[in-house]
């Protein structure tokens, strides 16, 4: 009898542990491609609410965003835009004065791609960009905030091309082919305050100079740096950046290596150098945060819960137990 009853509460467990971590698990529809016109009407979807200037994500979407209009707000919401391994998550082709944010984009070629006659004056901030193949931004145009985003598993975490003085901050950048890349020109931008771990590049320039780049976390990459025709900044009032294959040593226990870090550049050697490498990581507080195991959390709290009414009701008989979670309802008869 006891053996049965726990037969029949592994299958309860089993069961609540998949409707928590899947609860609106179904069949989807790919939407095709979705615009946001140059009249402020959107098109292809109704999964996104237009309230003025501000476009919010009402659900998950699944398909490609065209924007067309200058001056607008796109707020994910933490919902998610998927993709199915191609195409654009988010183009922009010739607008600018955007602000993408709180988006989840998953399975494209290029999650964002502001192409080569957008606008200058762009905020990207709080996007969670995974599995896309090539690029997690791309970004032509200047003047732009790219801040706390999380970007994983993309051929390059950021590109800018032709592009000057963007800010670049407080970003995790993990495990891409390269982490951030500066090419074909452009300069004049600052990188600081960053997470670039588990990356084939941490940085990679090619004629781009007159960047700043200071207070990163630099850990584990297979090179820091590739720099073709580039000469760059790599330190600020007297602060580098964390290196984690800096060898150096820290004799007056100032936090300050005593040596600097050398940075090689090609043809030709321009003498870049961080002159003041951290001796420990840049303090954790001052990157955002990314959590990935809420799901697994909430289906032990699950489990948890189950254990202790199963307990409760292991000595009484013919009892009923409804277990209620998201919204789906479990009747197990014991």
């Amino acid at each position: 009898m006891i053996e049965d009853k726990r037969a029949k509460l592994i299958v309860v467990l089993i069961l609540c542990s998949v409707l928590v971590a899947f609860p609106n698990v179904g069949i989807v529809k790919a939407e095709g491609t979705i615009y946001i016109r140059a009249d402020g009407s959107v098109e292809g979807t109704d999964k996104i609410q237009r309230d003025g200037n501000v476009y919010t994500f009402t659900d998950n979407v699944y398909g490609e965003i065209v924007v067309e209009k200058d001056d607008v707000v796109i707020n994910g919401a933490d919902y998610s835009l998927h993709g199915s391994g191609d195409g654009v998550g988010i183009y922009v082709p010739n607008n600018g004065n955007l602000e993408i944010k709180n988006i989840k984009i998953h399975a494209f070629k290029f999650a964002i791609y502001f192409d080569y006659y957008s606008k200058n004056n762009n905020i990207i901030s709080g996007n969670t960009l995974t599995n896309n193949t090539h690029y997690g931004i791309y970004v032509y145009s200047s003047n732009n905030s790219i801040f706390g985003n999380y970007i994983e598993d993309s051929g390059v975490g950021i590109q800018l091309v032709e592009s000057y003085n963007n800010t670049i901050f407080q970003n995790k950048i993990v495990g891409n082919g390269e982490g951030i890349g500066f090419g074909s020109g452009g300069g004049h931008s600052t990188v600081y305050h960053n997470l670039i771990a588990d990356n084939g590049y941490a940085f990679t320039f090619w004629a781009s100079s007159h960047n700043t780049i200071y207070g990163n976390n630099l850990i584990n990459n297979n090179n820091q740096v590739h720099a073709w025709v580039s000469s760059n900044n790599w330190d600020y009032d007297s602060r580098g950046n964390y290196w984690s294959d800096y060898n150096g040593t820290d004799t007056n226990n100032d936090g300050i290596g005593d040596t600097p870090y050398v940075i090689s550049t090609s043809p030709e050697d321009y003498g870049d150098a961080d002159s003041y490498p951290l001796m420990e990581p840049v303090d954790d507080t001052v990157i955002p945060e990314f959590p990935s195991w809420t799901p697994l959390l909430v289906m032990l709290f699950a489990v948890i819960v189950l254990a202790v009414i199963y307990k409760q009701k292991l000595h009484t008989s013919s009892s009923r137990v409804c277990y209620v979670i998201v919204n789906h309802f479990v009747t197990v008869r014991i």
